[in-house]
């Protein structure tokens, strides 16, 4: 079986996205055509929290809102998509005998 992979898109992000020139982006592997990609999304990611930070400070610092209707939370400004994967859950909470075996643990350790 063979893979074939259409390098233009992979040229265009090296060189214009990433500022190499053609002959080191002829030369750059896989992997770290892969982890420049990551740290790339990374930064976009910062980018924006940054400006929503921008608009939520600006929002809350605005003396002329009714009261009420300030945002409590920066998601109330705008939600990003990658937010939806990263939902707090609650810790579940502990059977009384995951409790004893902790504190048998605890007992354990200090006693040495």
């Amino acid at each position: 079986m063979t893979l074939y992979v259409d390098y233009d898109p992979i040229e265009k992000f090296l060189v214009g996205r990433c500022g190499k020139t053609e002959k080191e982006a002829m030369y750059t592997s896989f992997r770290e055509v892969m982890m420049l990609d990551e740290g790339m999304q990374h930064e976009d990611r910062l980018r924006w929290e940054i400006a929503r930070w921008e608009q939520y400070m600006q929002i809350n610092l605005t003396p002329n809102l009714k009261p009420g209707t300030r945002p409590r939370r920066l998601q109330d400004v705008l939600r990003f998509p990658w937010e939806d994967q990263m939902e707090y859950k609650a810790p579940e909470r502990l059977t009384t005998d995951q409790k004893k075996a902790l504190s048998s643990i605890k007992e354990m350790f200090y006693k040495n």
